[in-house]
């Protein structure tokens, strides 16, 4: 896969030459085991056995052969990018109201450091918001839209038929750190500061642009 990059940001970001923000090899969904509370998977169509709490933890398993399958896999090339997860899925309707960029290149990923196997992709980010809070470290991580089969294995779901719709950059991802874009944080722009700083003692119309950027420090750290 080729890219016509206008300037590198980092070992996994550029931006390209529109102003797009690219992110490359980012691991986006993982094998294992999550809990999801009983009345979660029960609206998600997971038929729960008599006898579960409503807030009873219950262990749903993402086997290999399910998430690393060519018509998962597949499913995921292309999908929408998204600005935390849309209250629905996305669809021709509402397309243009959450797409903020799509995900390509999708291919099996690097194993997480407890050994479970993760599938990633490139984001090419088109939205210039969601392209900022990315690139000054604010969201960085990242979680699929999905459909599925849940099926009951005695004591917990196994999920099958994975089919993604679309994938959200989040502030925390259910699936753990290991699914994020995988960059250090920007170090702190201290000249841009010091700079901000003596245009507001001259201009105090500025001080605005001085409570912006310290809070952009603080969410860094």
């Amino acid at each position: 896969m080729q890219f016509f990059v206008g300037s590198r940001l980092s070992a996994h970001m550029a931006r390209l030459r529109d102003g797009s923000l690219l992110c490359m090899s980012v691991p986006v969904a993982r094998t294992g085991v999550q809990y999801y509370k009983a009345q979660e998977l029960a609206s998600m169509g997971g038929e729960l056995p008599a006898g579960y709490a409503s807030n009873e933890m219950i262990p749903v398993r993402r086997p290999a052969e399910e998430v690393l399958s060519t018509r998962t896999m597949a499913s995921l090339e292309g999908v929408p990018i998204c600005d935390t997860h849309p209250p629905s899925f996305v669809t021709p309707q509402n397309f243009s109201t959450w797409q903020s960029g799509h995900l390509q290149n999708v291919r099996p990923g690097p194993r997480t450091p407890d050994g479970e196997q993760t599938v990633m992709g490139d984001m090419i980010v088109r939205d210039g918001n969601l392209a900022d809070k990315i690139e000054r470290g604010l969201m960085r991580q990242v979680s699929v839209g999905y459909d599925c089969v849940y099926d009951w294995d005695g004591k917990g779901f196994v999920q099958r038929n994975i089919l993604a719709n679309h994938v959200a950059v989040v502030p925390v991802a259910r699936g753990g750190e290991a699914l994020q874009i995988m960059d250090a944080m920007p170090e702190p722009d201290w000249e841009r500061l010091g700079a901000t700083l003596a245009r507001a003692m001259q201009y105090p119309e500025c001080w605005g642009d001085v409570r912006e950027t310290l809070e952009i420090l603080a969410e860094m750290k």
